[in-house]
């Protein structure tokens, strides 16, 4: 267990199907920590009375200054959580989807999140441009920004140990000390109070596979649900599976059949009953599926949007009391 805060192709036909997805396809899905360019972890390293200097997700040392008063968040994580840490915002991605903060639903959008718009971007006037590190639309923009001599800060959030470097940087902007230290210490408390309540002994298999209409992949442990298992005690069986985005490497019904998973943990992107449709067509119509533990003894779970699609942010404790629950039902209640 993590500190408290901290191939081959099968020869069954049916099977690749798991991760046999396409670069396309992936690219439209919330890519895990692995398929991402190698990225440094946020941190704050000096401050003075007017900025803060951070490494950012690129490893490069940004300067910023604080309080920033027109801020546009380009990636819908970004704009929540800087609504939760004081922040305001003067615009955001377009979406239909993703849940956007209550305060932040009427303001202007600047294009889809993939691709945003340059001419709505520069109208805002924004001081300070929030992105996600690795995203291909919004390295695309990275240029422009600073020709334009736009302040930006290029982020990595997938889990909560991101979360907890995200919140720190972003109160340190807004000067939300109190945040950082009452509301985000509360979390981080209730975070470790839910771990304690884990049977040390027991070290559940879980597969965890992200569903959605373009098809199912495995996750791993560094992506949103994937640390949460780890830091409960689950191993996630797909622990040493490595996905890039020039190649999608196939985690097998052969080898899930000899890893043989306890619990099957499944993260859904859309229509849940278009995903479980996928599911039951692309997987559980496989032979060798219903010989796994998890499927004999119903154990195959179907993880609600909020808090493990869209990030829960100041809502981590009942997300991780949720988990445990599923991996240990007769201790955890």
């Amino acid at each position: 267990m993590r500190t408290l805060l901290t191939k081959k192709r099968s020869i069954v036909q049916t099977a690749c199907v798991i991760v046999a997805a396409t670069c396309t396809a992936a690219a439209q899905m919330p890519p895990s920590r692995m398929t991402m360019p190698a990225e440094k972890q946020l941190e704050l390293i000096a401050e003075t009375d007017d900025s803060i200097t951070v490494l950012d997700s690129r490893g490069k040392k940004v300067t910023l200054a604080r309080n920033p008063r027109r801020v546009l968040p380009i990636y819908t994580s970004y704009l929540n959580v800087w609504y939760e840490c004081g922040g305001t915002a003067v615009g955001r991605p377009s979406t239909a989807s993703a849940r956007v903060h209550e305060n932040a639903r009427s303001l202007p959008a600047v294009g889809h999140v993939t691709n945003p718009n340059m001419e709505k971007v520069f109208a805002l006037k924004p001081d300070l441009v929030l992105m996600r590190f690795g995203f291909a639309g919004h390295s695309r923009i990275v240029p422009i920004l600073e020709n334009a001599g736009i302040p930006y800060l290029s982020l990595t959030y997938e889990n909560y140990d991101d979360y907890l470097r995200v919140v720190d940087v972003f109160t340190h902007l807004t000067g939300r000390d109190d945040i950082r230290t009452d509301s985000v210490a509360a979390v981080k408390a209730r975070v470790d109070s839910v771990i304690s309540l884990v049977p040390g002994e027991k070290k559940p298999r879980v597969l965890i596979l992200f569903g959605s209409a373009m098809g199912v992949v495995v996750k791993l442990p560094g992506s949103l649900v994937g640390s949460m298992v780890e830091d409960l005690g689950g191993v996630n069986i797909a622990h040493d599976a490595r996905l890039t985005s020039d190649e999608m490497q196939i985690f097998s019904m052969e080898r899930l059949v000899e890893r043989d998973p306890e619990v099957v943990l499944v993260q859904m992107m859309g229509k849940p009953s278009m995903v479980k449709e996928k599911i039951k067509k692309d997987i559980a119509s496989s032979p060798a599926w219903k010989t796994i533990s998890a499927v004999k003894n119903d154990r195959v779970h179907y993880l609600p949007l909020d808090g493990f699609l869209y990030k829960p942010n100041k809502r981590y404790p009942a997300c991780y009391l949720y988990l445990a629950q599923l991996l240990y039902p007769e201790d955890v209640k």
